[in-house]
């Protein structure tokens, strides 16, 4: 991942602003360019979205970032310019979940589609891989969906040969509790939101459309 070094916090904050608001337009436009333009409009969109300046470490929260006031050495001009990058970065927080929700919607979109092209697939692939991190309940609906396949024996190809195991703890996952938490989005981002049920609602419009869809078919 690529990431600018920035001197200050709201110059940080005013990047990752840029940054989203660049990822809407090529969100909002990319289907709508011309076919030989659309390739270079989502790779250009998968590098916002692995952009360093939206890596866990820049974009959650820490438990002191609601503690205004509770300092023994209060400071009063400290405490205003503290509230001030709080409503900056909750505004800029609340912008990345709604452009991230909306970027998995399209993606959705486009994975439902027969015969994709080759960018369009590796686009679908490298924020899949991100979002099973940065989106929780869109994890726990992918690992549910395993299971039920698992469950009903529907054969994945592309995991032939190989062994995994979707529930319980590994010694390793016992021993490498801090590496986890790097990517603990819920607990250091998502909890200090007001994360809507857009999920849900998403997964629930998406399946009513494929039983539209078998419903014309036959």
């Amino acid at each position: 991942m690529v990431s600018f070094v920035y001197q200050t916090s709201e110059d940080l904050l005013t990047s990752q602003q840029i940054f989203i608001d660049l990822g809407r337009h090529l969100l909002e436009y990319f289907d709508k360019v011309p076919l030989p333009l659309r390739g270079l409009y989502l790779e250009c969109l998968s590098l916002v979205i692995l952009r360093g300046e939206f890596d866990l470490h820049f974009m959650g929260f820490e438990s002191d970032d609601q503690s205004f006031g509770q300092s023994s050495n209060f400071d009063i001009d400290k405490e205003r310019l503290k509230i001030k990058n709080m409503k900056q970065k909750m505004k800029v927080t609340l912008n990345y979940q709604r452009f991230i929700y909306r970027v998995l919607e399209a993606v959705l979109k486009l994975a439902n589609q027969d015969g994709l092209d080759g960018k369009s697939r590796i686009f679908v692939t490298k924020f899949c891989a991100s979002a099973y991190f940065r989106i929780p309940e869109f994890r726990e609906r992918l690992l549910q969906s395993l299971e039920d396949s698992q469950d009903a024996k529907v054969e994945i190809t592309e995991w032939r040969g190989t062994e995994y195991q979707l529930e319980g703890e590994t010694d390793n996952r016992r021993k490498n509790k801090v590496i986890v938490s790097l990517f603990d989005w819920n607990t250091y981002f998502y909890r200090f939101l007001k994360v809507t049920s857009f999920i849900n609602q998403l997964f629930m419009a998406i399946r009513a459309r494929k039983e539209a869809m078998k419903t014309l078919l036959y």
